[in-house]
C-alpha cells in the first residue's frame, strides 16, 4: 500500500505459523523508557474464536468489524508484541508483512482498552499502557 504509515489504527498481515495473522497497530511510534532511543510501536493479533477452546474475553470480534475478520475472533493480548518501527517499516517495504485496512476508531478504542482490561496482557504491556 504506497503512502502507508506506521499508526495506530493500521493493520498488518504477517506470517505466523503456517498463515498469516492480522495485527493491529495500538501505539506508537513512540520512544519508551527502557527500551532505548528508536520508537517503537504495540502490535496485537486476532485469533478466530473456536466453539469449546478457551479464549480471552477482554475483546472479541465479530465476522466483518474489519473486512479481514471473517469468523468471530479475539484478541491474543498474551502474545502483544512491541517491535521498532524500523523493523516494521523494513518489513512492510519488503513485502514480508502487508498492509491491510486500517481499523475503524471506534473499534481501535475497543482493541486498547481491552489491553488493560485482559487478564493475559503481560505486564510490561500493562506498564506501558499506563493500566490502573
Amino acid at each position: 500500500m504506497q503512502g502507508w504509515q506506521a499508526v495506530p489504527g493500521q493493520t498488518l498481515l504477517v506470517p505466523s505459523g503456517p498463515g498469516l495473522h492480522l495485527f493491529f497497530l495500538i501505539l506508537g511510534p513512540v520512544v519508551l523508557a527502557d527500551y532505548g532511543s528508536a520508537p517503537q510501536l504495540a502490535m496485537v493479533s486476532a485469533t478466530t474464536l473456536r466453539e469449546g477452546v478457551p479464549h480471552d474475553p477482554a475483546c472479541v470480534l465479530e465476522a466483518g468489524e474489519h473486512p479481514f475478520i471473517q469468523h468471530r475472533s479475539y484478541l491474543a493480548y498474551r502474545y502483544m508484541r512491541l517491535d521498532s518501527s524500523a523493523h516494521v517499516e523494513k518489513m512492510v517495504s519488503g513485502a514480508v508483512w502487508k498492509p491491510h485496512d486500517p481499523c475503524a476508531g471506534d473499534l481501535l478504542q475497543r482493541i486498547v482498552s481491552g489491553v488493560c482490561q485482559s487478564r493475559l496482557t503481560p505486564r510490561e504491556y500493562k506498564r506501558i499502557f499506563q493500566c490502573p
